[in-house]
């Protein structure tokens, strides 16, 4: 048995803080964006974040829902967490994902067949969106 102390079993990174988010189109409405601030935890390489964007007017924003402004850039592999919305138009099964290699969330409508697409923005105010999702880093 080895021993709590041992060199593997030392944690080498740990930091709590906080983050810009920034909903915006894809489209159009990055001059537009709405932001909120959001906590996070890294340990090591792995990061959690959380941030509630409450009552937003999106009424000059088009294409799909993204959130910028993740505090670490993602590394490789499967991205995946919880998103509450109110306020947007969906007929599948919504999830938020990060591509390799960035600092932006996807929020994804998965459709009939699983397709997936973009969520579309809804051009119009009083929308919310809670967001909370890890992901690995670079």
């Amino acid at each position: 048995v080895g021993t709590a102390n041992t060199a593997s079993n030392v944690l080498d990174d740990y930091e709590e803080g906080t983050w810009t988010a920034s909903l915006y189109g894809s489209t159009s409405g990055a001059g537009t964006n709405v932001t909120a601030t959001g906590n996070y935890v890294k340990v090591g390489k792995v990061v959690t974040v959380g941030v509630y964007l409450p009552s937003m007017n999106l009424s000059s924003m088009s294409g799909s829902t993204l959130i910028g402004g993740l505090p670490f850039t993602s590394g490789t592999g499967l991205n995946t967490g919880s998103v509450t919305l109110y306020g947007f138009t969906f007929t599948g099964f919504v999830t938020p994902y990060i591509y390799n290699s960035t600092t932006v969330v996807d929020i994804l409508n998965i459709v009939s067949n699983g397709a997936w697409e973009g969520l579309a923005i809804p051009a119009a105010a009083g929308k919310y969106v809670m967001l909370g999702i890890t992901y690995q880093t670079a």
